[in-house]
Formats: structure tokens, sequence, C-alpha cells
């Protein structure tokens, strides 16, 4: 029981977690949520190079699952430039770890945190494709599609969870955090 004399305010259930604890949580939802989307990314490939060999599952009208080795990025662009592509989305991965783990050393919000790891996660699942099914040059391997839908491209798990990822990220930063800002008095 408190002391009614006690100049200590009363802990509110409402309080956000203390600094270290948030940036905890934050760091362990990161964690799991790149580690979640490379792995997931890397069954279903599996799976898709197990069981889609010289076969096409029909899902619904224009979409089945058919593999397919892709050499470039999204819709097969920038297949004609090899390992350099992969260089570049290197860099681009590096920078977006970079960028994730300034943003959780610096307590961002996790709004602006979390999307980026589903962008992480995902990527990474297509660059282990790059670098680890290269079969005559370094860093030349394809990535493992098997997604089809007819009227628009052949994807994989990885494309959507980095597609996802920056759908979130846009669709958080342009809409208000719905906690109250607070407000310093006058003085």
């Amino acid at each position: 029981m408190r002391d009614a004399t006690d100049p200590t305010p009363a802990p509110r259930a409402d309080r956000k977690p203390s600094g270290v604890h948030s940036r905890l949580l934050t760091t362990t939802l990161a964690t799991f949520l790149v580690a979640f989307g490379l792995v997931l990314d890397q069954l279903t490939k599996a799976w898709a190079i197990d069981r889609l060999v010289d076969q096409s599952i029909p899902l619904v009208p224009t979409v089945s699952l058919r593999l397919v080795y892709n050499p470039g990025m999204a819709f097969g662009m920038g297949a004609e430039i090899g390992p350099a592509l992969t260089v570049v989305l290197l860099l681009v991965v590096a920078g977006l770890i970079a960028w994730l783990s300034i943003g959780v050393a610096r307590r961002k919000p996790w709004r602006a945190v979390l999307p980026v790891a589903i962008v992480i996660g995902g990527a990474a699942g297509n660059l282990v494709d790059r670098v680890f099914r290269a079969t005559d040059t370094p860093l030349t391997g394809h990535v493992v599609d098997f997604i089809a839908v007819d009227w628009f491209a052949i994807f994989n798990v990885g494309d959507i969870f980095a597609v996802c990822g920056a759908i979130l990220w846009a669709v958080l930063s342009v809409t208000r955090d719905p906690r109250p800002v607070p407000t310093r008095p006058a003085e």
C-alpha cells in the first residue's frame, strides 16, 4: 500500500514498456520476422523444386503453381547483368539491415522498424538463391519462382514478403500513430 505523502507517481497500466524492454521486444520481433520470411521462403522453394518439376498445379482459374528459375528481378528484368545484379541487391539488403539496426538502437517505433524486417526476410530468401544456386560462376544463381498468376507474373514467398512489407511501411508512414503525442506544459 502506498503512503499518501509519497511524491512518486503511481505506476500506470497504460504506460509504454521501458526503453530496454521496448527495444528488446522490437529487436525480437524484427529478428523473428526476418528469420520467418527467409525460412518460409526457402522451405516453399524446396517444396516447389521437389514437387513441381515438369508439372503445373492449377489452384484457381489463371493461378497455378509452376516452377520457373528467374535469372533477373521482377518480370525477369536485369537478367543480362549477371553477378552485378546480385552485388547491387546485396548492397541494398545490407543497407536495409543497417537501417533496421539503427532504427532499433534509436528506439524508432515498431511502425517504422517491423515492416522493414519483413522486406529484409523476403529479400534475403531471394539472395540465398542468387548466391547458393549459382552453377557456373559465383553470384549467378537463379531465383526459384513458382506462384504463377497468368495475367501478372510468377513469384515466390520471398517476393510476397518484400512487397507486403514495403506496402505496410508505406501505409504506416502516411497514417498517424493512434497514440496521443505527449505535449509539454507551457513555461
